[in-house]
């Protein structure tokens, strides 16, 4: 037995037969205080904290914040808004040593959201790096003390609270004592012996990149205290934008990445733009090595992977390098072509599976790419059940077991889960080694022209249109009759050539569905079909809004009769704005009009809005804020911002 896994099964010992509370939890990770807990970049020097220089941290944070919030409080939840940074694992720990409740606040939700959550378990203070615009009493980090006026002694809580990921103005909090997170802990042995490639090192390290937010229970769980409990190292980015993440993993020598399907997309988007560039010559050869190493990992991984840094070295450098050993994506659907490509580079991306109410339940473990490559999300974790409603191979995915959230706040109200079976709203399909497939959401069905049930998801996720803001698939009609409707949001700017290649591709698209998935109406609005901070388009909301006629719908035929003219009076900053601008994107400049947004109408992304940002300060030699309420995504937003910089 190795080294590290003399470690885990210490640790297992002492989590299994010990207290299933946090108190045990944080004295399990930060047992060793010589290994490395984190990696940042600060005033350009690398930052090195070990677990012993962390729990000295800890532990005087706990102590400043028992002072300045009181122990008035104690038992009480606070929240703690904050993006991923150090500060957010000390602060995490330190709430819950002082004896507090950490409420983990999306600082990314609208403030109307985040002052809910607050009512909801009567918080009465947050912690923020720079202070919060909500109603709550605030406690800036930074204006805290660096110790204590006083003694102080441990006061541990033992629970904690995230939100779901919500659109309306209800939040749900789900609520994880130690008992909980202990349980998907002691996964461990299961994911470790089941998917070997999990626990490998380079060059004697493993180091995750700390890019999910850890108030997310993908970023919280998977991330965070999974690979804590092994006593693994942390690697934090100074920005979001791609180059600083590709340059972060490459000099830190990352070799995990847990990620959302935007990194995924981004990356594999530059990839094929970077050797598209390159000449038709080496574009063919390119994908013929992609073909030779998949099948080579298919017939024995240890080869194929060998045969990918051979074949692919020069590609894989200007990627991730040769560090990255294990990558998961999670969150929502990731194109097959995108898990082919980056499972043939040799990076072995797999895909996972959880929600805020039921943990982290599975991820697809096995090697080759011809079950990676499937979107498959594996089997169930040892720490919980999955079972399909009817009892056959297709319908709702149920789950049951002992990681599971105790139990949600909603309005103000606690409701205790109990033993209760999880209706998730997934559909899902089992094969016969009892591995699970995505194939939509049960509230989202459609009746179809013959009768069937028809995935709105499945659809959604075949489609790829071009100038569209956002779109959603949903079932239309009268009388109980349904009809598979597509609602496409656009810019009212938008020329007429454009639109007329926008309906082409539909109708392209819509060529190559099946007879029973065909879109058999299509609408498209220049309204807004979700909030703005809404992550994806409610399909409810979005009949509701048609309904009182908030979103009002353009048929086809006059969509593509409708005459615009946009004015492009561009002065000499907008002119070099929209460059930038259409080289993040790689389009030309006649693509990118003065009022085209840069993610609705272009096409571009948060990652590639960041990398925009960091070319603009550049050229302008300015410095732009990345606060959401102050970003601008139009040239003609950005010119007039610049502007205002410069005077």
């Amino acid at each position: 037995m190795n080294k590290l896994d003399k470690l885990i099964s210490a640790r297992e010992t002492g989590l299994r037969d010990g207290a299933h509370t946090f108190e045990n939890i944080y004295s399990i990770l930060f047992s060793d205080p010589t290994l490395l807990f984190m990696e940042y970049e600060e005033d350009y020097r690398t930052v090195k904290v070990t677990y012993g220089e962390a729990e000295q941290k800890i532990r005087a944070l706990a102590a400043v914040l028992s002072e300045a919030i009181g122990k008035q409080a104690v038992g009480t939840y606070v929240g703690l808004e904050m993006e991923n940074r150090p500060e957010w694992l000390l602060s995490f720990w330190a709430l819950l040593m002082a004896g507090y409740k950490p409420l983990l606040i999306n600082c990314k939700l609208p403030q109307a959201m985040t002052d809910r959550m607050l009512e909801c378990v009567k918080a009465g203070f947050v912690l923020s790096m720079d202070g919060s615009n909500c109603k709550a009493e605030q406690i800036l980090y930074t204006s805290l003390p660096e110790q204590a006026s006083g003694a102080f002694s441990p006061c541990w809580e033992n629970e904690l609270a995230l939100c779901t990921t919500a659109t309306s103005l209800s939040p749900k909090l789900c609520v994880y004592t130690g008992e909980q997170i202990a349980a998907q802990i002691l996964n461990t042995s299961y994911v470790l012996h089941t998917g070997k490639r999990m626990k490998k090192h380079y060059h004697g390290q493993l180091k995750q990149l700390a890019f999910l937010p850890f108030y997310h229970v993908f970023g919280l769980f998977a991330t965070y205290f999974w690979f804590a409990f092994f006593g693994r190292c942390f690697v934090f980015l100074s920005n979001y934008s791609g180059e600083t993440i590709l340059r972060t993993v490459r000099k830190h020598e990352v070799t995990h990445i847990f990620a959302v399907p935007l990194l995924w997309h981004t990356v594999e988007k530059e990839i094929r733009k970077s050797v598209k560039n390159k000449g038709e010559k080496t574009e063919k050869k390119f994908y013929k090595a992609l073909k030779i190493s998949e099948k080579l990992q298919n017939f024995c991984p240890c080869l194929g992977n060998f045969a990918a840094k051979l074949l692919l070295g020069e590609v894989r450098k200007q990627v991730f390098g040769d560090s990255i050993q294990f990558m998961i994506s999670g969150g929502s659907h990731l194109r097959s072509e995108c898990l082919s490509l980056f499972n043939a580079l040799g990076y072995s991306l797999h895909v996972g599976y959880g929600m805020s109410e039921i943990g982290i339940c599975s991820v697809e473990l096995r090697e080759k790419p011809k079950h990676k490559n499937q979107n498959s999300f594996g089997k169930s974790f040892p720490s919980v059940r999955y079972a399909i409603e009817g009892g056959g191979d297709a319908g709702e995915l149920l789950v049951s077991g002992k990681s599971l959230c105790v139990g949600y706040y909603v309005d103000g109200v606690y409701h205790e889960r109990g033993d209760s079976v999880f209706h998730t709203g997934d559909l899902v399909r089992r094969d016969q080694q009892d591995n699970y497939f995505f194939a939509g959401r049960t509230s989202d069905l459609i009746i179809g022209p013959n009768g069937e049930n028809v995935s709105p998801d499945e659809i959604e996720a075949r489609l790829d249109l071009p100038y569209v803001r956002r779109f959603c698939v949903l079932g239309m009609g009268e009388n109980g009759k349904e009809e598979i409707t597509l609602v496409a949001e656009v810019s009212a700017s938008m020329p007429q050539v454009k639109r007329r290649k926008l309906v082409a591709a539909i109708n392209e698209q819509n060529g190559l569905l099946s007879s029973t998935e065909k879109l058999q109406k299509v609408y498209f609005s220049t309204d807004p079909i979700a909030s703005e901070n809404a992550i994806k388009v409610s399909r409810t909301a979005l009949s509701r809004m048609i309904g009182a006629g908030k979103v009002r719908l353009i048929p086809s035929a006059e969509f593509c009769r409708q005459e615009v003219s946009e004015q492009d009076d561009l002065d000499d900053i907008g002119l070099a704005v929209r460059a930038v601008v259409a080289e993040v994107l790689s389009r030309s400049e006649e693509e990118v009009g003065a009022n085209d947004h840069f993610i609705f109408d272009l096409g571009g992304n948060s990652l590639e809005y960041f990398t925009l940002q960091g070319a603009l300060n550049e050229r302008f030699d300015i410095r732009l804020q990345t606060e959401a309420e102050s970003c601008r995504y139009t040239v003609a937003e950005l010119s007039k911002q610049i502007l205002d910089l410069l005077k």
